[in-house]
Order: C-alpha cells, then sequence, then structure tokens
C-alpha cells in the first residue's frame, strides 16, 4: 500500500513539515523543526512550530483564558500581534 508520508513540491494546509537540514535557511529558528501548517494559499502560509515547548503556560501571559491556563506555550507561529491557540476538541 501507499504511505501517508510523502514529499511535496510546495505546502499544503494541513500538512506537516519536517525541517531538512540540507536546505540553507535565512530564519535559524526553522532549524530542526516541525511545523504544521494550517492554512496556505494565494495570501501566504501559516503554520505552527510545534516542537518547540518553552516553559511559559499560557496562563503566564494571558491569565483572563482560565480555560486554557495550564496549556504549555510553544514557540513559533504567525508573526505578529496576538496568540493563537491550537488545541483539541472535546
Amino acid at each position: 500500500g501507499g504511505s501517508w508520508a510523502h514529499e511535496l513540491v510546495r505546502a499544503e494546509t494541513g500538512c506537516v513539515l519536517l525541517s531538512n537540514m540540507e536546505h540553507p535557511f535565512t530564519q535559524r529558528y526553522f532549524e530542526c523543526s516541525v511545523i504544521t501548517v494550517a492554512e496556505h494559499g494565494a495570501n501566504g502560509t501559516v503554520g505552527f512550530i510545534t516542537n518547540r515547548p518553552m516553559t511559559q503556560t499560557l496562563g503566564d501571559v494571558a491569565p483572563a483564558l482560565e480555560a486554557f491556563r495550564s496549556c504549555p506555550l510553544f514557540f513559533g507561529g504567525p508573526v505578529g500581534e496576538g496568540i493563537q491557540v491550537l488545541h483539541r476538541v472535546g
């Protein structure tokens, strides 16, 4: 049978990208990264680095979000202001 893991010519919404050490990164924070692509289209790509946990929790930076207070924070995500939250349903 087929394999769920395969090379991509370009990113796709929903894919997981593994950094390739043979690729010369211009931004060093992408090295050794696992990136989940949340959106990819004509306006660009939005992805989240999912293998870089930080020591802070969401409660440390946004105490008003009580339901997510103990959730760990991870380094990397969309550039800009605000906080993006990825979570499970249920």
